[in-house]
């Protein structure tokens, strides 16, 4: 037999005893509260009292848990509005030091003209249409020695 026969043998066997192998796993608690996970089934005196521990669920606890899961949500909601507004009031600080910026640089006086540049108008323009939001922040990528 060639090399690769006895590994398409030895894999093909491999995975037809697979399923020999497989076990059931049993989850369990007993009367002390503590969880048993196993392989072998639990005593029936467990089985019984787990069964009836889940049906001994009073309205008034089921109420506890749906009270529970609302406040939950209503936190996460609140936090959720918390970070949106943190970072509306950053993007709007962004814009307002970009605008900032371009405004700087367009006041500034270039030599040999008088007034300002149509250049410097447009640089003024965009400022003011960055700081409304209505043009998005331009990227400058970060300034990195050579």
């Amino acid at each position: 037999m060639s090399y690769r026969t006895v590994i398409i043998f030895i894999s093909l066997s491999f995975l037809i005893s697979l399923p020999a192998y497989a076990a059931s796993i049993y989850e369990w608690m007993d009367e002390n509260g503590v969880w048993h996970i196993t392989d072998t089934p639990p005593p029936k005196r467990i089985k019984k009292y787990n069964e009836e521990r889940y049906d001994k669920d009073s309205q008034e606890e089921i109420n506890r848990y749906q009270l529970q899961q609302e406040t939950k949500a209503a936190e996460a909601i609140k936090e959720a509005d918390r970070i949106a507004k943190e970072g509306a009031e950053r993007q709007r600080e962004n814009r307002n030091r970009e605008a900032d910026q371009l405004e700087a640089e367009a006041r500034k006086n270039i030599p040999g003209s008088q007034g300002m540049t149509a250049s410097q108008k447009n640089m003024l323009e965009n400022a003011a249409r960055i700081r409304a939001g209505e043009e998005p922040i331009p990227y400058t990528p970060p300034n990195t020695p050579p």
